[in-house]
């Protein structure tokens, strides 16, 4: 059962994207300025420092911690709802967690391997199921069919399983013939779109429980499939990444990253991708390698992140916002994990600062939600953690921590963010640099 958790009031303000003069924003104040001859670089100048204060504030934000138990295997895909946590595991299982005080645990279980991807059913699909279930019409199931919500789960055991959100019951499950790794819903249709541990790219009709199209777009598994602006991006276990448009109940691809290149032209390294998120400007990805990758795919251009303050790392796990980037890592030297956070309202990413709990191991997914202008984050992997914004006075809480190895100096922000802070070395953003490792303690 969870505990009632607090959250400060600055989180909500420094989250609100719109509260952030945007790059263009600033470029339009200079260049009147220029053209007029009239002040305007006080205006640009407050923005900056508006900018800047928010970020600080976020820098120092304190966050409780709560460990939700009850799975016995590594937690492979979490999904927030309002103030509902779903968790699925290798242990077969799939975990309803109300975060709310008092809040009951729900266990679903029917899988017979691992369960891959969880979610909540858009209306569209939840429809599209009623049309075909007649008792989740009828009986105890539901009162009126807006109350009605589905869970939907993927796993290696080849199926698409359907649970009743409210009482756990499993109302539909579609054998799909191939072990699924991963899922999304595509919001204009009742369809799941699926990856699968051959490589395959698959559009499920789950209304009518078949498949409308399948593609073989990989010689491995694919590791994470993504939607955005409806655009679906995919990755996979070889080190490709695609982008397709759907049209006509096909899938056509409109990129394949078999030759992309850093800014300075060498050529990227392909190592296995075990996550990606999409944002409007790019595509952040996350492999074997010790960097967060940026990569501009209209022009085949990748940059990197610094991510890991030691020579190796891992990147198992991105989630992004409109306005926040997450990133798990790992000291593979000690098996600590951690989490870094970038601010992307300034139209770059500004490293915040990193989230870690002592004890903390491998994070491979995550998720974000925000519950009356305050966030929430959810970590799960080797363990399953809510974290919540904390009051400054609160004596149990998590400082968010920066770290200088991470910093870009060459960031106007960052740059003033650091200032009376001693650095080594300066680093250009596409370079990974072989930095002194340093852990940040928890007081």
């Amino acid at each position: 059962m969870l505990n009632s958790l607090q959250s400060d009031s600055n989180l909500s303000t420094v989250l609100n994207a719109q509260d952030y003069c945007n790059d263009r924003e600033l470029l339009m104040v200079k260049n009147n300025a220029s053209a007029s001859g009239r002040l305007g670089t006080s205006s640009s100048t407050d923005c900056h420092k508006e900018r800047v204060d928010r970020v600080k504030r976020l820098a120092g934000q304190k966050f409780t911690v709560q460990e939700l138990e009850g799975h016995n295997d590594q937690i492979t895909s979490i999904h927030l709802e309002e103030d509902i946590v779903l968790s699925c595991s290798r242990d077969t299982t799939i975990k309803i967690w109300n975060a709310s005080p008092g809040g009951k645990v729900i266990s679903l279980g029917a899988h017979t391997a691992t369960v891959t991807g969880v979610t909540v059913l858009p209306g569209l699909h939840t429809a599209a199921l009623l049309s075909d279930l007649e008792e989740l019409t009828s009986g105890d199931l539901h009162d009126a069919e807006n109350d009605v919500k589905i869970i939907c789960s993927c796993s290696s055991d080849c199926s698409l399983k359907f649970w009743h959100f409210t009482t756990g019951k499993l109302v539909k499950s579609i054998y799909t013939f191939n072990p699924l790794t991963c899922m999304v819903s595509w919001l204009d249709e009742p369809w799941q779109l699926v990856g699968t541990d051959g490589g395959k790219i698959e559009v499920w009709d789950i209304g009518k429980g078949i498949s409308i199209c399948s593609v073989l777009a990989y010689d491995n598994a694919v590791s994470v499939i993504v939607l955005q602006a409806k655009q679906l991006y995919t990755a996979s276990a070889d080190g490709n990444i695609s982008v397709w448009v759907l049209r006509d109940s096909e899938l056509h691809v409109i990129f394949q990253s078999d030759d992309i290149k850093a800014h300075d032209g060498r050529p990227v390294p392909r190592q296995r991708i075990y996550t990606l998120a999409a944002t409007d400007q790019a595509l952040y990805y996350g492999d074997d390698g010790r960097s967060v990758k940026v990569l501009d795919w209209r022009k085949g251009k990748v940059r990197r992140l610094c991510h890991h303050v030691s020579e190796v790392g891992v990147t198992y796990a991105i989630h992004a916002t409109t306005s926040l980037l997450f990133a798990s890592g790992i000291n593979l030297d000690n098996g600590q994990g951690f989490i870094n956070v970038w601010c992307l309202c300034t139209g770059r990413e500004i490293y915040i600062g990193t989230l870690q709990l002592d004890g903390m191991g491998r994070v491979t997914c995550l998720a974000s939600t925000t519950i009356d202008g305050k966030l929430r984050l959810v970590s799960g992997g080797q363990d399953l953690l809510l974290w919540q914004g904390a009051d400054k006075y609160s004596p149990e809480s998590i400082r968010l921590v920066r770290q200088k190895e991470l910093l870009n100096v060459e960031d106007d922000i960052e740059s003033e963010l650091s200032e009376g802070e001693s650095t080594e070395s300066d680093r250009e953003p596409d370079v990974e640099t072989v930095q002194q490792q340093r852990w940040c303690v928890f007081v």
